[in-house]
């Protein structure tokens, strides 16, 4: 990705497609290898497996994270976190239903411009996205968008902000209000929803990790530590969780 080392995402519903994350986005399909000859495009992964190329998406620039939709429709839906704070859903050509198509190009722009760090799918309800950014000054750092939101904004966005975005976007795409406001006055580096309930959020924020309830706001549950950086939840025990 854009300043970073490139990521992998595995297919939520394939066990043999992935996504390599750099500069672009590009969808591999893993298939035996039946010549020793590789097609253009394609990785050679072992002497009986090769990742074929699919399909290659340039649309987003500046890329710093990138989430995968974890239902089944739209299967090759993305959101794509950029340097300047915005979230863009973008595809990967495999889909052509009217529900992918509503959804593909759509932003979500913060109130300041600054870096995404962090994207989480609700595995619960669909159409919420949690976003994880740097700090700027008394802002919130994490912001829950809701993608079926129909709401645009009254004025323009700054020019500032749009500067990294993928050309032009018309103004029905564009959302600048978050369900929720969340994590003030700190970084947030990393995300996690836990899966036993759709309104507990795990973030790792600058020196602590913080469980915010959706049902209250106003409080939240907090664990000092430097393992901010990622977070995940034991598929198994819900209640436990593993940081680094």
């Amino acid at each position: 990705m854009s300043g970073s080392k490139p990521d992998i995402l595995w297919a939520p519903h394939h066990v043999n497609r992935f996504v390599v994350c750099d500069s672009e986005l590009s969808l591999y399909h893993i298939e035996s290898a039946v010549s020793s000859e590789l097609k253009a495009g394609s990785l050679r992964l072992s002497e009986e497996t090769t990742a074929t190329l699919l399909s290659i998406n340039s649309d987003t620039p500046y890329m710093k994270c990138v989430a995968w939709y974890p239902k089944y429709d739209p299967e090759c839906l993305l959101a794509v976190g950029q340097a300047n704070g915005r979230v863009v859903l973008t595809s990967l050509g495999q889909d052509h239903n009217s529900k992918s198509k509503e959804l593909i190009g759509k932003e979500f722009v913060p109130k300041h411009a600054r870096q995404c760090n962090t994207l989480a799918w609700n595995p619960l309800d669909g159409y919420w996205l949690a976003a994880g950014l740097d700090k700027h000054r008394a802002d919130f750092s994490v912001l829950i968008w809701d993608i079926s939101s129909k709401y645009t904004p009254e004025i323009p966005v700054a020019t500032e902000k749009v500067r990294l975005s993928s050309g032009d976007t018309e103004a029905g795409l564009v959302v600048t209000k978050p369900l929720y406001e969340l994590g003030q006055n700190d970084a947030c580096l990393s995300l996690c929803w836990l899966p036993r309930d759709q309104k507990l959020l795990l973030a790792g924020m600058h020196r602590n990790l913080a469980i915010f309830d959706l049902r209250n706001i106003s409080q939240k549950m907090f664990v000092n530590t430097k393992a901010v950086q990622g977070v995940s939840v034991d598929p198994f025990f819900h209640d436990r969780v593993a940081s680094f």
